[in-house]
């Protein structure tokens, strides 16, 4: 059960579980009970989608996503949650993302039909094809993250990985261990 004014965090799986008990008076977000009606309308949306959805809300980027992305984080998953999205959860790609979270901070929503990026989720990075689509002026809406799926031409040497839900990619260890 869900206290009074908090049914926008009902549900959600591992991460609404997550969401429910965090601390968040002390993060940048603010006591949920307190959080803008835009927000808890796109956090109660993103916890109920069977798609990878994830949220960078402010000036902090506060990071914030559902079940169905938790996967791409690899190790990284669940210390994210509440995160700085450029600076702590995805430094290593900051470079490429942050002209596009600027954009649409300005009001320009940004769709990407397929980008590489090195992530570094589990200890080494990895080259993966992401697509996916930014939206809503002064906060950073990812409504829809997936990665390539199983018919992108793989190189030479790929593994094809596969998360829970289905959501398939092409992994290749670019450094460490595989």
């Amino acid at each position: 059960m869900n206290p009074p004014g908090l049914s926008f965090l009902a549900g959600g799986g591992e991460v609404g579980a997550l969401m429910r008990s965090a601390d968040w008076g002390a993060t940048p977000l603010g006591p949920a009970a307190a959080w803008p009606a835009a927000l808890r309308t796109v956090v109660g949306l993103m916890l109920a989608s069977n798609q990878p959805m994830y949220i960078a809300w402010g000036p902090q980027r506060s990071f914030l996503y559902n079940d169905h992305y938790a996967p791409f984080l690899g190790d990284k998953h669940p210390a994210a949650l509440g995160r700085d999205l450029l600076s702590e959860v995805w430094p290593e790609i900051r470079g490429q993302l942050e002209p596009l979270v600027e954009a649409t901070r300005i009001g320009e929503p940004v769709q990407v039909p397929r980008m590489e990026l090195a992530l570094n989720r589990h200890g080494r990075l990895e080259e993966t094809h992401f697509s996916f689509f930014f939206a809503i002026q002064q906060v950073v809406v990812v409504l829809h993250a997936y990665e390539a799926g199983p018919t992108a031409p793989l190189r030479q040497g790929k593994a094809l990985c596969e998360f829970p839900g289905g959501h398939r990619t092409g992994c290749l260890h670019t450094s460490g261990a595989a």
